[in-house]
């Protein structure tokens, strides 16, 4: 009964995180696509990587012309353009509302298997997919002490569980993660079974680098562990480690190397994803503590660092930390080897999120993190297990505080994605625009810079808050540039375009096909000396659409 139920609530409220996105909706008068949270950037670009990607080979970047797509993770959207091509169903459709469906049966279906593999009792697989789902931070402790209130929380600290949907691509880097748990359950493997699960950690790092790096992690720890108890297996676990790095370099090579001359795209810098937890006011601000920061030295700072990072975990992992607290009870264990790799996983992980920031957007590496929350999620659900089996009044209080302490951020999800509107939408005046450029011949498509407006609508219009890449998104065509956001996460060097934006450079204008302009911010006149012959094509009371020959 109650996992039908965990079942149920758990899927309800997953999909109203992506499934309203996407759609069209009218609202005081104001009519187009609407979006809720993040998706009105990541999913945007999602979209229109799936809706340009089959356009020209060696694939390209939707927002940068001519710029081969490499740096991001896109097995998903490559999935998604051949499912819509296939299908005829429209790229949107498959992104919002059939593949998170997928995605939850899957992981729900793995889940299950998973617990009782790991730990055969009846009570396991609902403390975990209570965890998955649920698992939550201490952010709202945070917003009450600073607003006195519990609204925003959620988007304070980092993505946790009920915001799976808002990062598709991780939720799917679940599933080979979980996979491969699966089979490092199993006693005796062969080489065979490491040829998987190197073909999980291709798949991982298609998905998403941070998931499919920490699976290397723990597969390697899997071969030394091996190793140390019986050094004659030696040349098998070279041999083992050697098939996994093979396939695994096969997928960096497909979705991180071509057309890149990044380097590594990490820079070690200890504690600068940690620290602003005590620097930020909209955090736990603790100003004498942030100032030491800065004076102390030697160990003084290391002692005063350490509690900063206790802060930290404390409050992003929230009531898993609680939870495992029942992993101290002295208690037999069936699979005591696969709790040493997930700690391992989860350590990695954290550790990783902790020393090391992103060339381009310095946070990112905060998705590291996410993968640490969900290893760790499986350790906070057999401390519960475990304390929930120990038949006691006390036991039974304790498991149900931290499933309460659990409940008030997933609350202030709920309560940002079921409002209506959405955070921002595109407006029927520039869907049809789109849907013009959308039926003309492949090209490339100029777009006005993003320049950010105060709007007095009831809702905002994404082209005038956020920087996106919805133009290519909703014409199924790349733009010359646009979205500079995803530019830098990727690590594009994009400034020699923008110089020539700004100045009207003829060059510009040489490189596309179509120009797309906001009828309040028309230049393209200033194009008129470059030789180049511009016909409007299209117009209505928001935009122009004209044809470059």
């Amino acid at each position: 009964m109650f996992s039908i139920l965990i079942i149920i609530l758990a899927f309800v409220t997953q999909m109203f995180v992506i499934m309203p996105s996407g759609s069209k909706y009218c609202s005081e008068g104001q009519c187009g696509i609407y979006f809720w949270g993040a998706h009105e950037h990541d999913a945007v670009w999602h979209i229109a990587v799936s809706e340009t990607l089959f356009n020209k080979y060696p694939f390209e970047m939707p927002n940068m012309s001519g710029t081969i797509m490499h740096g991001y993770n896109y097995l998903l959207d490559i999935v998604v353009a051949g499912l819509s091509f296939v299908t005829g169903i429209g790229v949107p459709i498959w992104f919002f509302k059939i593949l998170p469906v997928a995605w939850f049966v899957s992981i729900s279906y793995l889940i299950y298997q998973f617990a009782r593999s790991y730990r055969d009792t009846n009570t396991f697989p609902i403390f975990l997919w209570f965890f998955t789902f649920f698992g939550s931070s201490f952010s709202y402790l945070l917003r009450m002490n600073n607003i006195h209130s519990l609204w925003g929380a959620s988007s304070i600290l980092s993505m946790q569980a009920l915001q799976n949907m808002l990062n598709p691509q991780f939720a799917w880097s679940l599933i080979p993660l979980l996979l491969l748990l699966l089979g490092l359950a199993k006693s005796k493997r062969k080489y065979s079974d490491y040829a998987m699960y190197g073909f999980y950690t291709f798949v991982a790092i298609g998905l998403k680098f941070y998931t499919g790096s920490v699976m290397l992690l723990i597969i390697g720890a899997d071969l030394f562990i091996q190793l140390f108890f019986d050094y004659k297996k030696v040349l098998s676990q070279i041999l083992k480690g050697l098939i996994v790095l093979s396939i695994t370099f096969v997928s960096i090579w497909i979705f991180y190397a071509p057309g890149g001359n990044n380097g590594f795209p990490f820079i070690f810098k200890p504690m600068a994803t940690v620290n602003p937890i005590i620097e930020d006011k909209t955090l736990l601000y603790l100003s004498q503590w942030a100032e030491r920061l800065y004076s102390y030295h030697g160990i003084k700072l290391v002692v005063l660092e350490i509690g900063v990072l206790g802060i930290f975990t404390l409050l992003n992992f929230g009531t898993r930390i609680l939870a495992m607290i029942g992993l101290v009870k002295n208690e037999y264990q069936s699979n005591k080897y696969l709790r040493v790799l997930l700690v391992i996983g989860a350590l990695s992980s954290f550790l990783l999120s902790v020393i090391f920031i992103q060339k381009g957007v310095w946070w990112n590496t905060v998705q590291f993190l996410y993968v640490s929350l969900f290893i760790t999620g499986i350790l906070a659900a057999e401390g519960l297990d475990i304390l929930f089996k120990t038949n006691k009044l006390w036991s039974y209080l304790i498991v149900g505080a931290i499933i309460v302490m659990t409940i008030p951020t997933n609350v202030d999800v709920m309560h940002t994605f079921m409002k209506f509107p959405g955070t921002s939408y595109v407006a029927n005046d520039e869907i049809q625009a789109l849907s013009i450029l959308r039926t003309m011949p492949n090209g490339v498509i100029l777009a006005p810079l993003f320049w950010q407006k105060s709007q007095t609508g009831y809702t905002p219009i994404l082209s005038q808050t956020y920087d996106t890449a919805y133009i290519s998104a909703y014409s199924g065509k790349p733009t010359y540039i646009s979205d500079l956001i995803q530019l830098e996460l990727t690590n594009v060097e994009y400034k020699n375009r923008i110089d020539r934006l700004n100045e009207y450079d003829c060059r510009v204008i040489e490189n596309v096909d179509y120009a797309y302009e906001f009828k309040n911010n028309q230049n393209m006149s200033k194009y008129s000396d470059c030789g180049r012959k511009i016909d409007l094509i299209y117009e209505n009371e928001t935009v122009n659409v004209y044809r470059v020959d």
